[in-house]
């Protein structure tokens, strides 16, 4: 019925092997939660270092008067 199939894990690349789905039309593709998760992960640390950057400055000028 399907010419490609598509698994997010391991355990569906190997029900489908066997259920007798030849290989090649198999494609692991990862987890799109657990992707997208490290990706957004990776985007918090960055703006966490641009945070203290900018906030180190602040402090390091000291009160300002008005």
């Amino acid at each position: 019925m399907s010419d490609l199939f598509f698994t997010t894990e391991i355990d569906g690349t190997n029900n489908l092997l066997k259920e007798g789905v030849p290989q090649e039309k198999i494609h692991f593709v990862g987890h799109v939660m657990i992707d997208n998760l490290f990706y957004q992960l990776s985007r918090l640390q960055e703006a966490e270092k641009t945070l203290i950057t900018y906030i180190s400055k602040i402090v390091s000028k000291g009160p300002t008067s008005a």
